[in-house]
């Protein structure tokens, strides 16, 4: 009798232990599934980086190329403006 409740006992511990391994299990291969998941979107993100960095340097060499055409055009401008001048003074004396 004793014999039969300690093995009837032994079986419900075994029964539980394997119920706690299950859901061990579960939780592990969903946990692996969401770190999969987010190293996917960790990945996808810093290519996204590169891409943004990299399209900031493209446009900062757009715009120092922009602004030494203006500076150019500036300079040129103002020695046209001079050179009018001179020839307006040459024509005037």
């Amino acid at each position: 009798m004793q014999l039969l409740q300690n093995a009837r006992k032994t079986e419900r511990t075994i029964r539980d232990l394997q119920n706690q391994l299950q859901e061990r299990n579960k939780y592990k291969a969903k946990y692996e599934e969401d770190m999969e998941r987010n190293e996917s979107k960790i990945k996808k993100m810093k290519a996204q980086i590169e891409e943004l960095e990299q399209s900031e340097s493209n446009l900062q060499i757009a715009k120092r190329r922009i602004e030494r055409e203006a500076n150019e055009q500036r300079e040129r401008a103002s020695r046209l403006e001079k050179e009018n001048e001179k020839l307006k003074t040459r024509i005037n004396a």
